[in-house]
Formats: C-alpha cells, structure tokens, sequence
C-alpha cells in the first residue's frame, strides 16, 4: 500500500487556528503541532507533522500561495507529510533522513502510544467538561483515521540546505533560519523578527524535552539556549513550540528554559528515575512547566565517578567484584548488551533462569538480550552476599520497579553467582524471580513520600 492509500482527510485530523495575523497553527492536537506563515509571495509550513492526514489539504485551505515545508528536523513525527510536497527545505544534515522512510516498526510503536492517549484523554473528558473546561477544539485530542493501520511515511523530496542566518523571503515578510543544535544537531527554527514570533519545532518543548536520545547533547543545547536567549533579548513577542496542547507561550519560556538547562548541565537539578512518552527509561529533571529527559545512566555515572558505584558489601569483599556488579546494573538500564554479555562467563555452561526456565550458554543468553526490551527504571533495594568454596560469591539482591513518577510499582529479586576468572569477575549463574507487585500497606516510597 502506498503512502497516498493511507492518507486521511485533513479535515477530521487537524485543528486549523490563526494565532497571529497571516499566521496559522496547524496541529494534530496531542501529536505535532505546525505553523503556516504567510506573505505576499508564498507561505512557509514548518513541518509537515505524522504523515497520517493530508498535512498539504490543510494548508492549502487556508493559502493560495506557493508552500515551502520547512522540517525543523529530521525526526519522523516532524517529516511525515514531506512527500506531499514539491518544495521541502532544512538543515543540511537533516537531508539522509527525510529522503529514507520511516520503519514499520517505529510507526507501529507510535500508533500504540497514540490510542493510549486517546483513551487518556476519553476518560478525562467527561471530568473536563463538567469541572475545568480546558479543552478546546483546538486542544482536543482526535480519534485515529480508520486508515491508520496502513500508516506509511515515504521517502521525501530532498530538501533545499539552510544556513544560520539564512533569511526566507515570503514577500514583505521574512523568516530568518537559526541553527539550535542539542535536541538534535539538525535542528532549527524559524523566527519572524518584524512580528517577534519564534517557531521553534522541539529547541522548546512547553512538556518533556528529549535530551535522553543518542542524538541530543546536554551541553550543546543548554549553550544553545544562552545563546538564543542572548542573540533574541528583546525581541521575542511569541513562542511556538512543535508539542503539547500548549501550543504557544511568552517569550520568558526561553530563558526560564536556559536557566533550567545550564542547573542540569552543571549538575545542580536532581533528576529521578521514569520514562519517556513510549516508555523508555529516562532520568527525569522535573521544572515547574517542562522536564527535561536524559539517559538514565548519566547521573548514576557521574555520582559514581570516585566509588564506580559499587555496594559497599561487595566493595568490601572485592573492589574489582563492586565494579563489575555496578558496571552490569549500569549497562542493564542502558540496554548496552555487549556490556551485559561481557559481565557473563564465555563458558558453554553459563546459565540465567527465570520464570521461562533456564537459557544455558552464551548464544542462547546473547539472543535472548538481543530480543527483550530494555528495562524500566529500578533502584537497589537490598543485597545479600554470602561466600560460597573457592573463589566465588553469590549476590542475592532486590529491586523496586519506578513508575513514571517515581513511586514503586513492584518488586523483584536477582541472584547472581560471580567467579573470578582469568578475565576477571565474571556472572557464572543468574535467577531473576518475576515481578511483583508491593504489600500496599508497606510504605516503599522514599522518605515515605512521592
């Protein structure tokens, strides 16, 4: 099937809303939000959204005029309409991206998050209405296409390179391109300086901002963000961000954000274990309006810079034994298998058991973590260590699963036989009992709070 036999109608998807003069949100509420700027001459859609209604219709029902589709990226959700058009234009680097499809696979992994939220916002709905009157047409959450298992974005036109600084003339109106490398080093947006209105796709995010994807830096964009914030002062009237339902906000959002970035970077914001929208673990920096995502296993390495983050039982058998268990613990929650293959014995007798039954030798244990998704967020719980004849010793630890909140959903017990080896301590035995769920009158929570 073809990406055009898949395509919706633009009508019952998007939510078209002016927010300034010749200036339009066009969203796919809860998904991607869009912008169409308008001059005299042509118009300028930034981004082109999903892909799973016609992007294109919308915005031609609102301009007559030529349209350029400017991806502020190159991640799916902001190209998925790109085949729609003639005329696509981003950052250089963005270009390998934009002319390959998407994977199956990561449509489908979206489509499952997507009817999630619909339920979400089905449930709240009802609550909305007669309460907090919150939601508008513009903000309400839509029920997928009934063609939406066929959901295909093709591979699209290649796009014309922009520069920083580069400036779109539209026809009495212009919008100047500003490179924000961090949320991904394609990234950029677009600002209207005669109207002060920034678009901004995810460089500002009014919700999570994912920083915790292999292709975002930290440090690179909290430098991005100073140095927008400096390179704007006094000129930003709006904001327009690529994501949530709060789809515009004041210009103080950018600076607010900058300060929160460069507190994270230096390592001043605490973060808390949890997940991302599609459920992948996350270290959580929680701010008053936005979070701020990164790898799980960054603060972990960064507290363990001096101690490698070992037990202090096992560090007193064995500094090397400490290092390895928190090493494997480390490369668990990232889901480095390659780490977690070298912390098992090479021996053909290796074997991990668990409510399954046993996988015994490397091969069966390599493709049986090549298969399974990567952990949720746990912490250490308790750890029991006894020496058993020769040089080994047996670790018997528990952990409490983190929901997205980071209150305790479960528990769970791991028993690891370590040997020293030639190579180095070495897992030569592993058992990990199901998960269960905690007595609810136990107090499991931190400090006995949220």
């Amino acid at each position: 099937m073809t990406g055009g036999d898949a395509v919706a109608m633009a009508a019952d998807w998007f939510a078209l809303r002016p927010v300034a003069a010749r200036t339009w949100l066009v969203a796919e509420p809860g998904h991607v939000n869009c912008f169409l700027v308008e001059g005299d001459e042509r118009a300028v859609l930034v981004d082109t959204g999903l892909g799973l209604a016609d992007v294109h219709a919308a915005a031609r029902s609102l301009t007559g005029r030529p349209i350029l589709a400017v991806n502020s990226h190159g991640h799916d959700d902001h190209r998925g309409g790109n085949w729609l058009f003639r005329d696509v234009a981003a950052h250089p680097l963005a270009a390998p991206s934009l002319r390959t499809p998407v994977p199956a696979e990561r449509l489908a992994a979206y489509l499952a998050v997507a009817r999630e939220q619909y339920a979400a916002y089905e449930r709240l709905r009802a609550d909305d209405e007669r309460f907090f009157h919150l939601l508008t047409e513009d903000t309400t959450p839509r029920p997928l296409p009934p063609s939406a298992d066929a959901w295909t974005v093709p591979a699209g036109p290649a796009p014309a390179a922009l520069v920083d600084g580069e400036r779109l003339d539209l026809g009495g109106r212009e919008l100047t391109v500003l490179h924000t490398p961090g949320h991904s080093p394609d990234s950029l947006c677009l600002f209207d300086e005669r109207d002060g209105l920034l678009f901004a796709g995810d460089t500002l995010v009014t919700g999570d901002f994912w920083v915790h994807l292999p292709d975002a830096e930290i440090d690179v964009f909290a430098a991005t963000l100073r140095g927008l914030a400096s390179r704007l002062a006094g000129s930003v009237r709006e904001i327009y961000p690529a994501h949530t339902l709060r789809y515009r906000v004041g210009p103080d959002f950018l600076r607010r954000a900058a300060d929160a970035f460069e507190a994270v970077a230096a390592g001043e914001a605490p973060g808390r274990p949890g997940t991302d929208l599609l459920r992948r673990p996350a270290l959580r920096h929680d701010f008053a309006d936005f979070s701020i995502l990164r790898p799980l296993g960054i603060e972990t390495a960064a507290a363990t810079s001096e101690t490698d983050g070992a037990p202090a039982e096992l560090a007193a058998i064995d500094p090397e034994l400490g290092a390895a268990f928190a090493r494997y613990e480390r490369a668990l929650l990232a889901g480095d298998v390659a780490t977690q293959q070298e912390s098992f014995s090479a021996s053909a007798d290796v074997v991990r058991v668990d409510g399954d039954g046993p996988l015994v030798g490397p091969s069966a244990l390599a493709a049986y973590r090549a298969a399974r998704p990567t952990p949720g967020p746990r912490r250490l719980r308790a750890l029991h260590t006894m020496r058993s004849p020769g040089e080994t010793i047996i670790t018997v630890s528990t952990n409490e699963r983190l929901g997205a909140d980071g209150r305790i959903v479960g528990l769970s017990t791991q028993t690891q036989v370590w040997a020293r080896t030639d190579d180095g301590w070495r897992v030569i035995a592993a058992c990990v009992a199901p998960m269960s769920d905690p007595n609810p009158t136990d107090d499991l929570s931190p400090a006995g709070g949220r």
